[in-house]
């Protein structure tokens, strides 16, 4: 409850100092009168709109996916109810500041955001995110195409709802195009950057230690998400393939675009982006397709991992190898003279560890042998100033569960 509190309370804050400062702008357009179309005119126009053959059509290759997938069915409504949010949500600051675009227009677009991405759990409305989540190797093929063609079932149902629900107030949403002097190749190169961009910030911001701290991660990656929308003015950008081409079947009044360019621009470009960010991130990050395969742990790994810890001082790797009941026998040979003692636990067994460490110095040298049928290893240490041999046993995990060790003082 304290979530939602913080969130609603926040947003609507931002929302009402966005509008008494608009107020106070000589620029910002004056809407007129209210004009209900009341509600069996929006009916009508829904009805009407979705008889239409291209949208019936497309509405129904879109929800086809969950025949073949059926098990995904709560992720594909998330998908299409979450981005038919963030349109709603995103799309009409513009319109209803009118010619003013100061920084309330931000405000309101990043708190637009914020409440879509909260309201929804965080779905991707956006078929680049997908793109990377499954390059990250974080969702498979049959996710990546439900989560996409939820997202443009959303987007068919999004763009005609939101003006219907603006034209009272006079105001018309609008939305990304490629500018008349832009070509092919700087179009490409614009969407290709901004989404670039826009998954390089969702990882930095959202993987990363800031990604517990929502109330910080969310606005930052709203504020990145306008900065890039602001900087990358030549395609609008869309940085979403979804929003590029619903946006377009809406404005050419239900048709889908046939120009190649669009589809380069849109969604081979932003594919790409948000695929090399991934791939880029991984490297540096060791996750998804570049993450280190652990080392699958045997007789000899855990004995190797053992010795190798006992050589280099780490106590914390050293007791890490030992069950919580674990027994350490150690005999102490010196100048005649033999002393024995059991630790139990790793609470005793480190003391001893590190007192061993203090009397014959850094181990060098170490050399075992492994029955794997018992799962028991024999060792033999050079240190400084003495031999530490032994023999240590191991569990079903392997982790060790007895240990002898006896060092003998130069």
């Amino acid at each position: 409850m304290m979530k939602h509190f913080h969130v609603g309370q926040s947003a609507l804050l931002l929302s009402l100092v966005a509008v008494v400062e608009a107020g106070k702008k000589e620029e910002v357009c004056v809407l007129p009168a209210t004009i209900y179309l009341g509600w069996s005119t929006i009916f009508q126009d829904a009805i009407a709109f979705l008889l239409n053959p291209t949208v019936a059509i497309s509405l129904a290759i879109c929800f086809s996916v969950l025949v073949f997938a059926p098990h995904h069915k709560n992720e594909f409504m998330k998908e299409f109810i979450g981005i038919i949010l963030m349109i709603a949500c995103t799309f009409t600051p513009g319109p209803f500041y009118g010619t003013y675009k100061g920084y309330e227009e931000w405000v309101i677009h990043m708190c637009g955001v914020i409440v879509a991405d909260y309201l929804m759990g965080g779905p991707h409305v956006n078929p680049s995110v997908t793109t990377a989540m499954f390059v990250w190797r974080k969702i498979s093929l049959q996710q990546w195409i439900v989560y996409i063609a939820a997202q443009m079932a959303g987007g068919i149902i999004a763009f005609p709802l939101v003006q219907e629900l603006a034209t009272p107030y006079g105001a018309t949403i609008g939305g990304p195009g490629i500018g008349a002097d832009v070509t092919a190749q700087h179009g490409m190169w614009n969407e290709f950057a901004a989404t670039f961009l826009l998954l390089a910030g969702i990882f930095l911001l959202c993987t990363t230690w800031l990604g517990a701290l929502y109330h910080i991660k969310q606005p930052l990656v709203a504020a990145t998400i306008r900065g890039i929308i602001v900087t990358f003015g030549a395609t609008g950008p869309a940085i979403n393939p979804a929003l590029g081409t619903t946006w377009a079947f809406y404005a050419a009044e239900q048709v889908w675009p046939t120009s190649v360019t669009h589809y380069m621009v849109y969604w081979v470009a932003s594919m790409s982006g948000a695929a090399l960010a991934t791939i880029l991130w991984s490297i540096f990050s060791k996750t998804g397709p570049f993450e280190e395969p652990e080392t699958p742990m045997n007789l000899d790994t855990a004995a190797s991992a053992h010795f190798e810890a006992l050589k280099k001082v780490k106590y914390a790797e050293i007791l890490a190898g030992y069950t919580p009941t674990a027994l350490l026998s150690v005999k102490t040979c010196s100048s005649g003279n033999k002393h024995r003692a059991v630790h139990e636990g790793p609470k005793e067994v480190g003391p001893a560890i590190k007192k061993m460490n203090d009397e014959i110095g850094s181990l060098s040298n170490t050399e075992f042998q492994v029955d794997s049928d018992t799962k028991v290893v024999s060792f033999v240490c050079n240190g400084k100033g003495g031999t530490l041999a032994g023999t240590v046993f191991f569990n079903d995990d392997f982790l060790i569960h007895r240990e002898h060790m006896n060092i003998m003082k130069n």
